[in-house]
């Protein structure tokens, strides 16, 4: 199964683990194939940016880039769709 993690779920789980990081963690297992667009690392590396993460990302000595390195290494690379017109 391909699935696409939303942003909060995946910095929830990259900084605090709990049951977003079980998520995570299906696609560590290969039960699950993580897909990503470049929008959607872009988005993530965005959020993981912010100065309210920072205290948190000093706390489990982590860097935006590696964490990014780390999540990036779980995910497919996509190019996403364009959907046609919805009436």
């Amino acid at each position: 199964m391909r699935v696409v993690f939303d942003s909060n779920v995946v910095v929830s789980g990259l900084l605090w683990g709990r049951e977003p990081a079980r998520a995570i963690y299906t696609a560590i297992d290969k039960l699950v194939e993580l897909v990503a667009t470049e929008d959607t690392l872009a988005e993530l590396r965005n959020v993981l940016s912010r100065r309210k993460f920072a205290a948190r990302l000093q706390e489990i000595d982590k860097t935006v880039a590696r964490l990014m390195d780390e999540y990036t290494a779980l995910v497919t690379m996509v190019e996403p769709t364009s959907i046609g017109s919805v009436i």
